[in-house]
């Protein structure tokens, strides 16, 4: 596939020719989840390296969470298989590990958004794009850089919100508070406060 026209609005990709393609996505890039069968689809930001920060809930449905009751099924009955999946998880988040200045994100701690108290909240979490993905085709979609009537904000100043925010919880309500406003606030400089976010996690 042809390199796209617009740099902001790209192809759609899918978890198969990722590695082809992923030098399409920059850092702060917003990325487009086109959910199959959903009235909505879903937002992120690219970080680099592969990390993604968005809005979600263990509910919802990702490869992220399905991973997750996987291995915790896989604990209770083949503690082995357990035990090599986390490895695998631990050399996967050091992979992951991006970098500005003095700062160092990775990916958010897979309990988070599946204890029992977190039940039916929104969380701020990194995870791994193709998680997030699962199945379904996504794509760079900066297109509000026409329509936003602000300026952009700094890599540098961008990284440290994320950092600010990572783990913590976010009042969700679809029409006003929604994943793709977090992260085009994330992006642009149309407010001084975040739309819904709450304490961050530890």
């Amino acid at each position: 596939m042809a390199a796209p026209e617009d740099p902001d609005l790209t192809h759609w990709v899918s978890k198969d020719d990722w590695e082809d393609r992923k030098h399409w996505f920059r850092e702060g890039d917003l990325v487009e989840f086109n959910r199959k069968g959903s009235w909505f689809n879903h937002w992120g930001m690219y970080m680099g390296k592969g990390l993604l920060v968005h809005v979600t809930r263990y509910e919802v449905r990702t490869l992220s969470s399905g991973l997750l009751a996987a291995s915790a099924t896989a604990s209770q009955s083949l503690p082995s298989l357990a035990d090599s999946a986390a490895a695998g998880a631990a050399i996967n988040a050091c992979n992951l590990l991006v970098m500005c200045g003095d700062r160092i994100l990775g990916p958010s701690p897979p309990e988070v958004g599946r204890r029992p108290e977190d039940q039916g909240k929104f969380f701020v979490r990194t995870d791994d794009i193709l998680f997030v993905a699962a199945d379904d085709e996504f794509r760079v979609n900066n297109a509000a850089n026409s329509t936003v009537k602000y300026a952009q904000r700094a890599w540098p100043e961008i990284f440290q919100l994320v950092c600010s925010f990572q783990n913590g919880t976010y009042d969700y309500s679809v029409l006003r508070r929604n994943c793709e406003h977090f992260v085009t606030f994330l992006r642009y400089q149309y407010g001084t406060t975040t739309p819904g976010a709450g304490q961050r996690g530890n």
